[in-house]
């Protein structure tokens, strides 16, 4: 099993007194300043629900038209959401998008096909294809995303995080079958991902007891998989530290979002976005600031 795939689905179970504030993302990193509504403050139920499914925002002024689309992720073909998906591209006949879930350059033999292999990613991707349209990555760089979480805390806590989101848990929800956890760790993860996004290791931190450690530091009593709790990783809650590092990882993927939105509408007048409703409750007030800037 490749964990790399899991990613996606994960972004939004795992990543993780409110007021509905909107708060300013800093200009740290090099990006630019945009308003941002905060993990503790989107509008999701206690499960993390979005008010619709999939939720859509809108805008259009001076010839320049953004829709983003916010989605609870799935892979089931007979999801209202992928209908949604399709008559609102349809109509709208976009000359590009932008996609969560990294590069995509697979072609599908048809929308239950890509639906089944990919989700929304895939059958963007086929309405894309369609259309003879580029599909441009919307996510950031992961090596980036991990020196900015090691700089804003540290190098441990990164790793721990990382480990914990976009292996621990996706392996305890996914898998069916005996595994060797330890062995994984090398392949899956280390080998299957983090090296290919360019994170290098030591080879203290490439063993599992590395992070059966810090588990154990961090939560003050042994690892069991079983015991792992995605709630303490969770944006839309405050239960653990961890949390912290979440919102931050998400701060950091939605300003790079924002920054290619803008980018791309200077060269295209219709864009489509599709990505996690968490990320888009967040980015929604940037969208409609970007979008008033248009000339």
């Amino acid at each position: 099993m490749y964990l790399k795939s899991f990613l996606s689905l994960f972004c939004l179970v795992t990543i993780f007194g409110c007021d509905n504030s909107v708060h300013s993302s800093s200009e740290e990193d090099g990006f630019v300043d945009y308003p941002l509504t905060s993990y503790l403050d989107i509008d999701v139920d206690s499960l993390g629900r979005l008010p619709e499914n999939p939720y859509v925002v809108n805008v259009e002024k001076n010839g320049k038209h953004i829709i983003v689309v916010g989605t609870l992720h799935s892979r089931d073909t007979l999801d209202p959401l992928f209908i949604s998906i399709e008559k609102l591209f349809n109509q709208f006949q976009p000359t590009v998008s932008i996609n969560e879930g990294g590069k995509v350059t697979d072609s599908y033999l048809n929308r239950n096909n890509a639906i089944q292999k990919d989700g929304e990613v895939g059958l963007l991707k086929f309405l894309c294809d369609s259309l003879k349209i580029e599909m441009i990555n919307g996510d950031a760089q992961e090596k980036d995303e991990f020196l900015m979480l090691s700089k804003a805390f540290s190098r441990e806590e990164a790793l721990f995080y990382y480990t914990s989101e976009r292996f621990v848990l996706p392996l305890q929800h996914w898998a069916t079958e005996e595994y060797d956890i330890d062995s994984l760790y090398k392949t899956e993860f280390i080998d299957g991902y983090l090296n290919s996004c360019g994170i290098k290791l030591n080879s203290e931190e490439k063993t599992f007891d590395y992070y059966r450690n810090h588990y154990k530091q961090y939560f003050k009593k042994d690892f069991h998989i079983e015991d792992l709790n995605s709630d303490d990783f969770i944006t839309i809650k405050n239960q653990h530290h961890f949390s912290e590092l979440a919102r931050k990882s998400c701060n950091f993927r939605d300003r790079h979002l924002l920054e290619l939105i803008e980018k791309e509408l200077k060269q295209h007048d219709r864009i489509i976005v599709v990505f996690g409703g968490w990320h888009v409750l967040a980015i929604e007030p940037a969208v409609k600031q970007i979008i008033n800037k248009s000339q």
